[in-house]
């Protein structure tokens, strides 16, 4: 599973929530505005472009998802 589909399963909900939420900080009600739409390509685009923007994100995201498998 990659990263995109590892945030959007946590963000609907579940015991990754809070650490997700907490990783993404200002990025996270946007993020979440798009699951509780369900719409995940405009989740994914701005996902995309968060993660090339901001590799201690990246990093952050990756590692917590290889923690919680």
């Amino acid at each position: 599973m990659g990263l995109i589909e590892f945030t959007w399963g946590a963000l609907g909900g579940g015991v990754l929530y809070d650490g997700v939420k907490i990783i993404l900080g200002s990025s996270f009600d946007k993020l979440k505005s798009f699951v509780d739409e369900k719409n995940k390509n405009d989740f994914t685009l701005e996902l995309q472009k968060i993660l090339s923007e901001n590799k201690d994100l990246k990093d952050k995201l990756e590692k917590f998802k290889i923690e919680k498998k």
